[in-house]
């Protein structure tokens, strides 16, 4: 027993070396880029963040214009009473502590779900991994001097309070919509899941923290902070806004954008049919909708009609919960109008979920899912390999055109998916769930398992 206590603490000790040499590398990289005077996106908040606490319009256009809600506008603020390079290293350490805290707790709560077990050893394993999937976003994310971590850690926060904490986890959605608007995702989703109290707190808690920079800039500024944020959101998809002042977003044609929806829209741009990019996106959405609801049918769980919040304690509805929130982010990630490489980390949810699962399954197909869903995920998200600014990159880039990191992270989730999928009905027994029907679930709530 000695000799075991002793390999388990040598190996959680090797795992989290490994973890503080990966962060030790992030923080380098992006230090150099500090001291050099680069201080990528976090100059776009710092400016912002002054410019509110001047009384002054942070939506000025700019070389990087702040296209964001006030919030975190506002939360910088404090920021500005020191240099730029010193106020970018704090940022730097608040960020690298966002994304280990969401990825452990990510970790960690997948475990749960999966009534997998949950050691410390366990946990930080799925962690690296995670991180080591997804090793050039988690980089860009730290370096770019991003909020995207910041957004990851509320979301890894809700789904862990979700059962226990519903408040507190509307709340932490509330949060995250007013950093970047993706996590709204959600909303309609808690809404079918019958999440009443987690959706009512997140619609409170997203109207407190929008008016919260009225603190500073009072109501009416604040009013027409927001107007300019969502102005922009109709900009980026082609809406007229008139004269009304809107945040500079991008074109959802525009090249940095790797989603499905952006591909579809330069790809009808060119061939002058415009009017065929909402049809076509609509039509790749509804058969994806079509492709899980089959996957729901085939594995004998129910699809829409789930029980109230209270009787989800039990499996499969424990075990959904991680992967329906963990696809519904990639999802909205794919779905975008406007998905540049940076939020990418926001997939620590999948590939935590991805490790968490694979020594779980146990029939080979559900197994070999998971191994292509991290195979496709790798490869797509890295290629062209060497970078975007090589002669193989130019030559390969219709891959970039047509969305390819994009379908990659589609193929991924729907892997995911299957295999999710496969292993949630396995933890209800076979004469639990006998029929495809959702007359099949009042048997699947006679299980008895409690919440971890």
């Amino acid at each position: 027993m000695g000799s075991m206590g002793r390999g388990y603490r040598w190996s959680l000790a090797g795992v989290i070396g490994g973890i503080s040499a990966l962060f030790a590398y992030f923080a380098t990289i992006t230090i150099r880029r500090i001291v050099e005077g680069r201080f990528s996106d976090f100059h776009v908040f710092y400016s912002a963040a002054r410019a509110m606490l001047l009384h002054q319009d942070p939506y000025l256009p700019g070389r990087r214009s702040y296209i964001y809600p006030p919030l975190i506008a506002f939360l910088y603020m404090p920021l500005t009473m020191l240099s730029e390079p010193k106020a970018a290293a704090i940022a730097l350490c608040a960020n690298m502590v966002f994304v280990l805290l969401a990825v452990f707790i990510i970790a960690k709560e997948c475990l749960s779900r999966l009534e997998a077990d949950k050691n410390a050893l366990t946990t930080s394993v799925i962690a690296l991994l995670a991180m080591l999937l997804l090793f050039d976003k988690v980089k860009d994310e730290l370096q770019m001097l991003q909020t995207n971590g910041l957004m990851l850690l509320m979301l890894a926060l809700a789904l862990r309070w979700l059962d226990r904490k519903p408040v507190l986890a509307g709340i932490a959605l509330g949060f995250a919509c007013n950093i970047k608007y993706l996590p709204l995702i959600l909303l309609p989703w808690l809404l079918i899941r019958r999440r009443w109290q987690v959706a009512g707190f997140f619609i409170i808690g997203a109207v407190a923290f929008a008016l919260l920079p009225a603190l500073q800039s009072g109501w009416h500024d604040n009013l027409t902070h927001l107007s300019i944020a969502f102005g922009g959101l109709g900009h980026m998809v082609g809406v007229d806004t008139g004269s009304a002042a809107s945040a500079d977003i991008w074109s959802m044609r525009a090249g940095v954008s790797l989603s499905i929806t952006s591909a579809i829209a330069r790809i009808t741009h060119r061939s002058h049919a415009d009017s065929l990019t909402l049809p076509i996106v609509a039509a790749v959405a509804v058969s994806v909708f079509t492709a899980v609801a089959l996957l729901y049918r085939r594995n004998r769980i129910p699809f829409l009609q789930w029980p109230d919040a209270q009787r989800q304690s039990v499996q499969p509805y424990r075990a959904m919960i991680a992967i329906e929130f963990a696809a519904l982010i990639a999802l909205a990630l794919v779905f975008s109008p406007q998905t540049n490489p940076r939020p990418l980390v926001l997939l620590l949810l999948v590939t935590s979920l991805i490790w968490s699962l694979l020594p779980q399954v146990n029939g080979g197909s559900a197994r070999f899912g998971l191994i292509a869903a991290a195979t496709v995920l790798l490869l797509g998200l890295t290629f062209p390999w060497g970078g975007t600014l090589t002669r193989f990159a130019r030559e390969v880039r219709p891959w970039l055109t047509y969305g390819g990191q994009g379908w990659c992270i589609l193929a991924t989730v729907l892997l995911l998916i299957s295999s999710g999928l496969k292993h949630a009905a396995s933890l209800v027994g076979e004469s639990e769930i006998t029929q495809p029907e959702i007359s099949a679930e009042p048997h699947l709530l006679g299980q008895t398992l409690e919440v971890a």
